[in-house]
């Protein structure tokens, strides 16, 4: 960090200074004019004493000129009293009002200062009045200068006070305080070098202020160590799952709050089957990887209302140039309350997913003619008929039986029926709807059709049934052999209206059929 330089001027010591001379200058002021007062009242008495004190003086000299008549004493003594500096006017009056003798001018307006003449003789009758009028510009004179020097007295004081205590501050504070301060700019932090205190400040609070400030880069010192302990630490725990991240076999994403993709490590996109690029710039992650996104939002909403792990098989949208459907499994950790991020784990199953539809494929499909096989029809028909009663639709069961197939088996083996078999089994799945309806083999030369959502007032039911009919009933070409024919019966059961269970509509539908084998056959018949 750079250190902040002090703006000239702005400096503690500068400061206080500025601050010492500006309260001397104040004090100064003030004490001046307060001196100045003080001064000017102490010359005007002092003068007003001395001027009483000559009349007092000569007063009986006065009395006796004044009793004798002697104006030439007298004028020898109003000379004596008018040469004092401080004396405008002197005059001696008699009681009658008679002005005996005068010296000097009566221009001032300063007041006079009279002083009785009693008789030499008698001490109590009054003979004169000795009248002093001081001279007002000479005492005014002369209190300034007093005033002046007192003044002068006192700012000497002040400003002697004023660096005195400037001395005493800066020694005491301000130059430790800033000796300090560029100590601990030159401080670098994390080093062993610490702030100096002298021995004067050792055990006031500069000295304590120095010693804190010791302890704090101390304890400071310590806590950057540990950081850095700290830190690599992390750096290396950081390394080491970013290894582990990275060379993961499963891949691992974090999506934000949009859906898009945050980051993943490399084996991601392997699993992917997609570019990096392709992933980030074609959407939402889960819009753009899975063959269906809602199952994928669904466990991002299960993880975040349960707070905690999901996962689920999912099978990924197919990629350009893709070989076959592919399948993960997928991990989903979407924090409750957060709805910031989402991460995820993917897992390639493809192969075992594989396996295990291959082996579901084989333990529900017959393996001659790739139809369910009696397990699977008998599972799907259970499924119909708890749906025919939970939701009052009705489906339609069909057995059907091949007509002189054992005849053809006979006589022309098993090959030939086998290929018969199938050739019917092809015909069938061509009549029925691929997405809702049930075309099983049950053994031998036995099948079934269960129609969704079929009565038996559906019109659909019947073109079905001859439509069946017709399919099994066109002749097969069989190489070496040539030309074979097989014709179908068929009995039919309506649930729930010809039962509440497989079993019985089974049953029932099987009835039908033994109708259609006794009626000469090649026809199908619904159940009563």
């Amino acid at each position: 960090m750079t250190p902040v330089g002090v703006a000239p001027g702005r400096g503690l010591g500068a400061r206080v200074m500025l601050l010492v001379l500006t309260g001397t200058a104040l004090f100064t002021l003030l004490a001046g004019l307060v001196a100045w007062w003080l001064g000017y009242q102490h010359a005007v008495e002092q003068n007003r004493h001395t001027l009483a004190s000559l009349a007092q003086a000569v007063e009986k000299t006065v009395a006796t000129g004044v009793y004798a008549r002697d104006n030439v004493l007298l004028g020898e003594l109003l000379d004596g009293l008018a040469g004092n500096p401080g004396v405008a006017r002197v005059l001696v009056r008699t009681m009658q009002g008679e002005v005996l003798l005068r010296r000097g001018n009566g221009g001032s307006k300063a007041p006079l200062l009279r002083q009785p003449v009693l008789s030499p003789f008698g001490m109590h009758e009054p003979l004169a009045q000795l009248e002093l009028l001081p001279d007002e510009p000479s005492i005014a004179a002369e209190a300034r200068a007093e005033a002046l020097r007192l003044t002068a007295l006192m700012g000497g004081v002040a400003a002697l006070l004023a660096l005195t205590l400037y001395a005493v501050t800066a020694s005491l504070v301000s130059n430790p305080i800033i000796r300090l301060a560029r100590a601990l700019q030159q401080l670098v932090p994390g080093t062993p070098l610490r702030l100096p205190v002298s021995a004067w400040n050792q055990h006031d609070e500069v000295g304590q202020l120095v010693h804190s400030t010791n302890a704090l880069l101390d304890a400071h010192a310590q806590a950057l160590l540990r950081e850095r302990a700290l830190r690599a630490e992390v750096e290396a725990l950081e390394a080491q799952y970013r290894r582990v991240f990275d060379a993961s076999s499963a891949g691992i994403f974090v999506l934000d709050r949009e859906g898009r993709l945050v980051h993943g490590n490399p084996n991601v996109f392997t699993v992917l089957g997609r570019s990096e690029q392709a992933v980030r710039t074609q959407g939402r992650f889960v819009d753009t990887v899975f063959a269906e996104p809602a199952m994928a939002l669904e466990l991002i909403d299960a993880s975040r209302q349960r707070g905690q792990v999901v996962f689920a098989d999912l099978a990924l949208a197919a990629a350009p140039g893709g070989e076959g459907p592919r399948w993960v499994h997928c991990v989903m950790s979407a924090p409750a309350g957060d709805g910031q991020t989402v991460e995820g784990v993917l897992f390639d199953i493809t192969k075992r997913k594989s396996s295990e539809l291959a082996a579901r494929y084989q333990a529900e499909h017959d393996s001659l003619t790739a139809l369910k096989n009696r397990a699977a029809s008998h599972a799907m028909i259970d499924r119909l008929v708890q749906e025919s009663i939970n939701d009052d639709q009705p489906f339609a069961l069909l057995l059907i039986d091949l007509d002189g197939f054992k005849q053809i088996n006979d006589q022309h083996g098993h090959l030939v029926g086998d290929q018969v078999l199938t050739t019917c089994a092809q015909a069938m799945l061509g009549v029925v709807r691929r997405g809702s309806d049930l075309v099983g083999r049950l053994g031998g030369d036995e099948f079934v059709v269960a129609l969704r959502g079929v009565g038996s007032d559906h019109p659909l039911l019947d073109a079905v049934a001859s439509a069946l009919l017709a399919a099994i009933g066109r002749p097969v070409m069989v190489e070496g052999v040539g030309e074979v024919w097989v014709g179908a019966s068929i009995g039919i059961a309506v649930g729930p209206r010809h039962g509440r269970t497989r079993g019985e509509l089974v049953q029932r539908a099987d009835r039908a059929l033994y109708e259609v084998k006794a009626s000469g056959k090649n026809a199908y018949v619904m159940a009563c």
